[in-house]
């Protein structure tokens, strides 16, 4: 997977927060757990292992149907529902 972290969605002074250190313990294990998972292109930025927020929902779309979901989710009360990034072939995570 390749994850455009600048691309995901955050509410409002969440990355302001996190970059005065309010953390806590489980940030640090998330990165350690990610790295479990097989290589790691890039450190996730704190904003995507952060463990206070509500948790992540990815969606996996055939090439080309990105759009149409977008655009559905939105419609239906997702204003904030992007595209993060995409899956590649080849093992790991690379994070831009």
């Amino acid at each position: 997977m390749v994850i455009d972290q600048g691309a995901v969605p955050a509410y409002p002074h969440a990355r302001e927060t996190l970059d005065k250190k309010y953390l806590t313990r489980g940030s640090g294990a998330n990165l350690e757990y990610a790295k479990s998972l097989g290589p790691l292109v890039g450190e996730p930025e704190l904003l995507l292992r952060d463990p206070q927020t509500s948790g992540g929902l990815l969606i996996a779309v055939r090439p080309g149907e990105t759009d149409k979901l977008l655009d559905t989710l939105r419609r239906v009360g997702y204003p904030h529902a992007a595209r993060i990034g995409a899956v590649e072939t080849g093992a790991g995570l690379r994070l831009l």
